[in-house]
């Protein structure tokens, strides 16, 4: 019987699995990601022959474009600056990649955003302000902007350091178990050194 039991909970769990991944991967749309959660800003100046290293520029890849309708999108910084991005055609093949970079504030204070190709499209630029930046894609159901709604989007984080080590400071419980502790075992001590003394006092009696 319970054998049995048990094969009915593996059964319905493994069915339930199958039905979660086959509705995931029926599930369509748009999907973007990106490849870091931070970038650090470049101490430098971008321009047409001086572009910054690959690690300091994120890669956003999207999929899923529908064939027909317009892909429009918008920079945030944070949750309240926003910036719009024009509406154009999807990309070729239904797959696209945006890259964005940002200089410092001491040396240009900007941030560019690529889209679909980093070599042949234009830079959108705009004003850096460090912290979390969301990419946000979608699609519209024709050429007159009935909006289909928000489909997809991504967040990266521009900072100076994107790796801070963190100073280790106890917590006041934490000190007080570990004065527990150190009580606790200089009591036994004490406990130990007095019995050894009443043995050795026996002893001599």
């Amino acid at each position: 019987m319970k054998r049995h039991w048990l094969r009915g909970v593996l059964l319905g769990a493994s069915l339930a699995l199958l039905l979660a991944g086959g509705v995931a991967l029926a599930q369509d749309g748009l999907v973007l990601t990106v490849d870091k959660d931070c970038i650090e800003c470049w101490k430098g100046i971008p321009g047409p022959d001086v572009d910054p290293p690959r690690g300091f520029i994120a890669e956003f890849l999207a999929s899923g474009f529908e064939e027909g309708e317009l892909v429009c999108g918008r920079l945030r910084a944070g949750d309240e600056v926003r910036y719009p991005i024009a509406c154009t055609q999807p990309p070729p093949g239904g797959t696209g990649r945006a890259y964005i970079d940002a200089s410092c504030p001491e040396y240009a204070n900007q941030v560019r955003l690529f889209l679909y190709d980093y070599q042949n499209k234009p830079e959108f630029v705009v004003p850096l302000v460090l912290g979390d930046w969301t990419l946000e894609v979608w699609q519209e159901a024709d050429n007159l902007g009935g909006l289909a709604g928000l489909a997809a989007s991504a967040q990266v984080r521009i900072a100076r350091v994107c790796e801070v080590e963190e100073e280790f400071v106890p917590e006041p419980a934490t000190i007080m178990l570990l004065g527990s502790g150190l009580a606790g075992l200089a009591g036994y001590a004490t406990l130990r050194l007095r019995s050894g003394q009443a043995l050795r006092w026996r002893a001599r009696q």
